[in-house]
């Protein structure tokens, strides 16, 4: 019973993943000295630097390549990632959506050239060819992708400061 137990939640924090997307946090240091968590949640989130003196920790860099992800949640992972690495607070950069060109791949028939009608096949569904190295082969095709980013550089509040998160 145990097993299924495990097995089951290892099942829905798969789906909690998938459901999330795919955000990838890149961390660059700005500060040697650790700074603990600061105790009550995620720090705040800011336009512009505050005129406080502070340290800046960290830069946060989000990405994604998912159609699932939207602006805020590339700016909850930072927070998040920012508030265990013991920030009160983060100024964001600004979201961008980055398009490339590459080179992708898609398969074509060696065996016919243009569009085959049969009984089992037609309008390109490649029937009655089989996916074998002898009768396809990949051919190189421009192919758009999107690339979600999200930047904010971390900052922690020096003591003394007049903020209330000391």
């Amino acid at each position: 019973m145990r097993y299924l137990q495990t097995g089951s939640s290892y099942i829905v924090l798969m789906v909690l993943a998938w459901l999330t997307g795919c955000v990838s946090v890149q961390v660059e240091p700005l500060s040697l000295a650790p700074y603990p968590p600061r105790p009550g949640g995620l720090p705040a989130s800011l336009e512009v630097e505050p005129a406080q003196p502070h340290v800046n920790l960290a830069r946060f860099i989000a990405t994604s390549d998912s159609d699932y992800v939207d602006e805020d949640t590339l700016r909850g992972k930072i927070l998040a990632s920012a508030g265990r690495y013991g920030a009160d607070a983060v100024v964001m950069g600004k979201y961008d959506l980055i398009e490339s060109n590459g080179l992708g791949q898609t398969y074509q028939s060696t065996n016919a050239v243009g569009v085959q009608s049969s009984l089992f096949g037609g309008m390109g569904s490649g029937m009655p060819f089989f996916f074998d190295p002898w009768t396809y082969v990949q051919a190189p095709v421009d192919r758009v992708n999107y690339l979600q980013y999200q930047s904010g550089v971390a900052i922690r509040y020096k003591d003394g400061a007049t903020t209330g998160l000391n």
